[in-house]
């Protein structure tokens, strides 16, 4: 899949190409710096997923949303922002955006939010706050399903939230590579989830604390 990264900080849309490369299934086609400079490559570069970041030198991220929305109605857009305030949120989803995604997320959130987009489903990111996903979707409970986890079992969920292999799990809290596998394995039985991608989205929707300070 074709993504063109449309953010004016160099260092940010560097390391967004890298980790969209080491993805394997994404491209990058071009990247923008600017909202006009944007709309030419989205009419150059025919891309599948637009990164909009919210805030661009010559306009607001929002507002320029809108029109590529208006003369791109298949195109996915995925916002980033520092912000994961409500207004914005609501604002981006209201204005078209396919997802909304904080830009201090855990690396292994980006792959999983293109993927949520592609398939045509909306991706919010779990650093937004607890209050803004349960008004946008009205979720309720979500703490009773990870309180369901025994205390090692939630260590391990956050530390695959934060982007960590099964191995450097392992290391971390003194386990075997094997007993760190059993430990997902009866979480996805607690949890009723068929596959490990449902395990890490719920791990990065439920992610809590930094708990691989020393890692």
């Amino acid at each position: 899949m074709r993504i063109l990264i449309a953010d004016d900080h160099i260092l940010i849309r560097a390391g967004l190409k890298q980790l969209i490369e080491s993805l394997g299934d994404y491209e990058v086609v071009g990247e923008a710096s600017t909202g006009s400079s944007t709309v030419r490559h989205i009419e150059d570069d025919l891309p599948d997923v637009l990164l909009l970041d919210i805030s661009m030198p010559d306009g607001n991220g929002l507002d320029i949303l809108k029109e590529i929305r208006r003369r791109w109605p298949e195109l996915k857009i995925l916002m980033l922002s520092m912000h994961s305030d409500m207004a914005h949120v609501k604002t981006a989803l209201a204005n078209g955006a396919n997802g909304f995604l904080v830009k201090d997320s855990a690396p292994a959130e980006l792959g999983l939010a293109l993927d949520t987009v592609m398939r045509d489903q909306t991706f919010l990111s779990p650093r937004v706050s607890e209050s803004v996903v349960g008004a946008l979707v009205g979720q309720n409970g979500q703490d009773s399903e990870y309180d369901k986890l025994s205390p090692r079992q939630q260590q391990i969920l956050d530390l695959m939230a934060e982007g960590y292999a099964t191995k450097e799990i392992a290391n971390h809290l003194d386990l075997s590579v094997k007993t760190v596998e059993t430990h997902r394995s009866r979480m996805m039985e607690t949890l009723g989830l068929n596959r490990g991608q449902e395990l890490l989205r719920f791990a990065l929707k439920h992610h809590r604390s930094t708990v691989s300070s020393g890692l």
